[in-house]
């Protein structure tokens, strides 16, 4: 069986190359993060935001009350009370 050549690549050189290439545009793309996050902050819609969460927060504490709170117990509490006034009519 053959064996394929090996190749070897010495890449220390390139990395302190790229090291330097990158620190030497370090303010540019520090500028470029900024105004990308400023843009996002100066762009976000914080209404629809703020909504949405309000709307799920009633939503989720409607439901909360209505099938573990108090609400379930007054459904009950009335839903018992018609049947007892509907079978009690039904007597005779």
């Amino acid at each position: 069986m053959e064996q394929l050549p090996l190749i070897k690549l010495e890449i220390e050189g390139m990395k302190h190359q790229i090291i330097h290439h990158f620190m030497s545009y370090q303010t540019e793309l520090s500028d470029c993060v900024k105004t990308a996050i400023e843009d996002t902050i100066n762009n976000f819609d914080y209404v629809s935001a703020v909504k949405q969460a309000a709307g799920e927060i009633i939503e989720g504490t409607i439901n909360n009350y209505f099938k573990y709170g108090d609400g379930r117990k007054m459904i009950e509490d009335s839903l018992q009370k018609g049947l007892d006034e509907a079978f009690s009519r039904s007597e005779p």
